[in-house]
């Protein structure tokens, strides 16, 4: 794990901070962290994490949740640029310390079945994701879902019908449920995710009742008569922060099932060229699903807008939306690359699926470049989307291939990026070295 900076301070410095900048630090964390995760209750949390401070920080699970909100609190900024956070700054060193503090008391959680325990290793995980140590990060989010098994809304679950599971006029899902389900939701999606990014192993895959997804939706918390308050009020980003979740979740299990289709359509037909026949006539269908949960979207989360416009949810999901396209076009793309490579040339009817994934890899890089330079906890998913992107555009510009206008400027832009993050991350430094090293050859 990185160790703090120089020039940190104490933890007991940090702890002895005055009120207005711990209440600072919490509405960093809440209005920029738990937003795309609402794994807490703000009031209830908030509460635990100023009696922790007034108390005296002990070995408790609450005072371990109060330090990792604070570290997250430290570099959580508002949408774009947040040079303020990058390593060597006050503001990371700090946060390295709470971070640090927080992870001497973590050890204690893992025999504790409660759902501050589960809370803390999630929320770890978010931390690690944020600083570029992914790997920590699955181990973090893998234990926070164990943590969650003995949850009672689970055992509930399995009593009771999906339909009353997901009534959310359902009498028997609490407040204590709903905060079990989001926990248990957010582990479950960000181990999935990352554990396929990173090629790592599940032990989940010969179970006989595994699943692309968990047959149930989280319950949002229901928010009393008259808590609705003004657009800033902890009602509405509680509304907010549902929104984005359960958007999220529903995009994440569209593109677990599309992809699901597409693999059981690659075992079934040997040949690559009906492979791709069959899949031709099949991406209109799936074309159709991702436009239809794009319509679905509730107004201020809408990615009809433009990209100007976008504040972090709506950011994280355009580009969730871009890279469930990205897979669709994939295996045109790449079968497109492969022949031009060898000579040959692709049937006529599918150069147009080709071209709608080359503008996909353009669309990837010009939606995400105002996040280029935020630190966020899917700041590693974007940088491999834009790199991967590049690379492709730079492959088919050496290929021979039809791609899309200034495509050498987006490529550079992605440079641009990756210098800005490779001292956080040795991988970025090295796929920025050989996308350089391939637009300099194509130039010459």
């Amino acid at each position: 794990m990185t160790s703090p900076a120089g020039g940190a301070v104490s933890l007991a410095a940090l702890v002895d901070m005055e009120s207005h900048r711990m209440y600072r630090l919490l509405d960093s964390f809440f209005l920029y962290i738990h937003c795309k995760n609402p794994i807490l209750d703000e009031r209830s949390a908030r509460r635990m994490a100023g009696k922790a401070f007034l108390d005296g920080i002990d070995w408790s699970p609450a005072s371990c949740l109060a330090m990792i909100i604070c570290a997250l609190g430290c570099i959580a900024t508002p949408f774009g640029p947040s040079p303020e956070t990058k390593v060597g700054t006050q503001a990371y060193a700090d946060s390295q310390v709470f971070f640090q503090a927080a992870q001497k008391r973590i050890g204690i959680l893992l025999t504790r079945s409660d759902i501050t325990s589960a809370q803390c290793l999630f929320l770890s995980g978010v931390y690690m994701m944020m600083v570029f140590q992914p790997i920590y990060a699955w181990r973090f989010f893998s234990q926070a879902l164990a943590a969650c098994q003995h949850f009672p809304f689970l055992a509930k679950a399995q009593d009771m019908s999906t339909e009353a599971v997901l009534s959310p006029g359902s009498k028997e899902m609490g407040k204590q449920d709903t905060q079990e389900q989001a926990v248990y939701w957010s582990a479950w999606k960000s181990e999935r995710e990352l554990r396929g990014v990173l090629s790592l192993p599940g032990f989940d895959i010969h179970h006989p009742g595994n699943t692309l997804y968990p047959p149930f939706f989280p319950a949002p918390p229901v928010l009393p008569p008259g808590s609705a308050g003004g657009p800033d009020s902890e009602a509405q980003r509680s509304r907010a922060s549902w929104l984005f979740y359960l958007a999220e979740i529903s995009l994440r299990r569209l593109t677990s099932r599309l992809c699901s289709e597409m693999l059981n359509l690659r075992q079934r037909y040997s040949s690559n060229t009906t492979f791709l026949d069959v899949l031709a006539d099949m991406t209109p269908e799936y074309e159709a699903q991702a436009e239809e949960w794009s319509e679905s979207l509730p107004e201020e989360l809408s990615v009809r807008t433009a990209i100007a416009e976008d504040d972090i949810a709506k950011s994280v999901l355009r580009g969730k939306l871009i890279n469930l396209y990205e897979i669709i076009y994939w295996p045109f793309v790449m079968a497109s690359l492969s022949a031009l490579s060898s000579g040959r040339a692709m049937k006529p009817q599918l150069e147009e699926l080709v071209k709608r994934g080359l503008d996909t890899h353009m669309h990837q890089i010009h939606a995400n470049e105002p996040g280029f330079f935020h630190r966020h906890h899917g700041g590693f998913f974007m940088i491999r989307a834009c790199t991967r992107s590049a690379l492709t555009l730079v492959a088919a510009a050496k290929s021979g291939s039809t791609i899309p206008p200034h495509w050498d400027e987006a490529v550079c832009k992605v440079i641009g990026m990756l210098a800005y993050w490779e001292e956080e991350d040795r991988d970025i430094g090295r796929w920025k070295s050989i996308i350089e090293r391939e637009l300099a050859l194509l130039r010459e």
